[in-house]
């Protein structure tokens, strides 16, 4: 069945919703607008029509099509991206865009690895029309450690993690009390690469729940995300950073946070994002920022001032999962 990049029409109403151009009949895409945006960007449009407006781009015909290398130039102009030349599938193309999109608030969401039940270990995936486009394991050799605080009680939280302030073990979960300052804590036993994760499930919230990354033992170097309270009680996410105990904001936005769900921050280059939601991972993109001051360092957890107790359990974290294939570069400018 054919695929097409596409760009967005419509004005959004409810009659007229925004979706791709040749988006008729029966189709199903997968989004490529830049994070927040809403119509500028295009979609990879997969359709048994035939389109012929001169604005959407046929890629190919079949998952296993040799693609020219006039597509890949093009596929490059329309996103922004350059390729090295390689000779490649439909299929690899597909998954190398989602793999690997646009850094900072022009890219559109990348895609997380996932378990499969039927076969061992973690794949990057891409499912469209309702088949499996496009498959990768997760390359061999990344670490990641996990913590499900299932034993006695630590005041404050001890062995493979260091606390800074304020983090204890008690009832078989991490926990932070009352009080009016930093909570902060990090995993200790092990050297993850400059590229890393802390995911956990935030069991009850209160004050800002958070996560560390790229901590530098025990001073407050680091960045973070938390459940922000704003000025007007409103609820949040925000990306910041600590720098020799100075507090800057990176980025915020409005969202509510629920108890019981997971959350996952991730650092690769200069780009920290961050996904929550039910799952384990968490793969539903919430936020993004840029900043190049940590390149490396600890993983941990974090929180601020509260009038309750916060309570986290079931934590993971470790190196980035980094995919096998090719590797593309960013191209110097982004049209549409």
């Amino acid at each position: 069945m054919p695929v097409y990049l596409s760009p967005y029409r419509g004005p959004g109403t409810r009659s007229d919703s925004f979706r791709p151009r040749g988006a008729d009949g029966s189709w199903s895409s997968i989004d490529l607008r830049p994070v927040g945006s809403c119509v500028d960007g295009y979609a990879l449009l997969h359709t048994p029509h035939n389109i012929t407006d001169p604005r959407v781009y046929l890629l190919g015909v079949d998952k296993d099509d040799a693609l020219p290398r006039p597509v890949e130039r093009r596929v490059g102009s329309m996103l922004g991206l350059a390729f090295d030349g390689s000779n490649r599938t439909l299929s690899e193309l597909v998954g190398e865009i989602m793999l690997r999109p646009l850094r900072g608030k022009q890219g559109w969401k990348p895609i997380q690895p996932a378990l499969r039940h039927d076969m061992p270990g973690r794949y990057y995936e891409v499912m469209l029309g309702g088949e499996r486009f496009f498959q990768l394991p997760v390359i061999a050799g990344g670490t990641f450690r996990t913590d499900d605080f299932n034993r006695a009680d630590e005041t404050p939280v001890a062995g493979n993690w260091t606390n800074v302030t304020r983090t204890n073990l008690a009832g078989n979960q991490l926990v932070v009390p009352p009080g009016t300052s930093e909570a902060y804590c990090y995993w200790n036993a092990d050297t993850f690469t400059n590229d890393q994760y802390s995911q956990i499930q935030f069991t009850t919230l209160d004050g800002s729940s958070g996560l560390s990354l790229r901590g530098s033992g025990a001073t407050l170097n680091y960045y973070g995300v938390q459940r922000y309270n704003g000025s007007s009680d409103e609820l949040g996410i925000q990306i910041f950073k600590y720098v020799s105990g100075t507090y800057t904001p990176l980025e915020t936005m409005e969202f509510t946070w629920t108890d019981g769900h997971y959350g996952r921050f991730t650092a690769s280059g200069s780009t920290l994002n961050y996904y929550m939601d039910a799952s384990n991972p968490p793969t539903t993109f919430r936020q993004t920022a840029t900043d190049t001051t940590f390149t490396s360092g600890f993983v941990g957890v974090y929180g601020w001032n509260t009038a309750a107790t916060r309570v986290y359990d079931n934590w993971e974290g470790g190196d980035l999962a980094t995919p096998t294939g090719r590797i593309y570069t960013v191209s110097s400018g982004r049209r549409w």
